[in-house]
């Protein structure tokens, strides 16, 4: 739980001998290596789909966008009542219908993820960052992995919170 934590403010993240990826979570190296190995677990549970994948937020979205009704994503162009069930589909409309220049107004217009902005939680920020971090800057980390060992050396190198 402590190597996550420390990782998440070092930005240290062990790469992965088979393809040099770098990960700081055991999951997300889980799910990466299907990728490798081709595998999808996660089956669509609705009865005549036959899709599958690799990890379950794509199979929510798929689920989501294609199975569903719903359509959240609406164009925000004046007097447009277009929706999607997709976030492509509704760039493609804009972009089509109401042309270059409005699709990149309301690229534009798009709130910023806030560590897109910053660049970390704490970096470049009007938020200091707390004493422990600080005294963690200190910390070397821990020596990287021969390339050569097992997966199982590496996936050992994890702690999960």
């Amino acid at each position: 739980m402590l190597v996550v934590h420390v990782r998440r403010h070092t930005g240290e993240k062990p790469n992965f001998p088979g393809c040099g990826k770098a990960y700081s979570r055991l999951e997300n190296l889980k799910t990466h290596m299907r990728t490798h190995t081709g595998e999808r677990p996660y089956k669509c549970e609705f009865a005549s789909c036959t899709k599958a994948f690799s990890n379950a937020s794509d199979r929510a979205k798929h689920q989501n966008r294609t199975h569903s009704d719903t359509k959240p994503y609406q164009c925000t162009i004046a007097d447009c009542i277009k929706s999607y069930t997709d976030p492509s589909s509704l760039r493609k409309h804009i972009k089509t219908i109401h042309g270059e220049d409005a699709y990149e107004e309301a690229k534009r217009n798009k709130q910023p993820h806030r560590r897109r902005i910053n660049g970390s939680k704490y970096g470049n920020s009007s938020i200091s960052s707390p004493p422990q971090l600080q005294s963690m800057n200190s910390i070397s980390p821990p020596p990287q992995l021969n390339p050569i060992s097992q997966f199982s050396s590496f996936q050992n190198s994890f702690v999960l919170c």
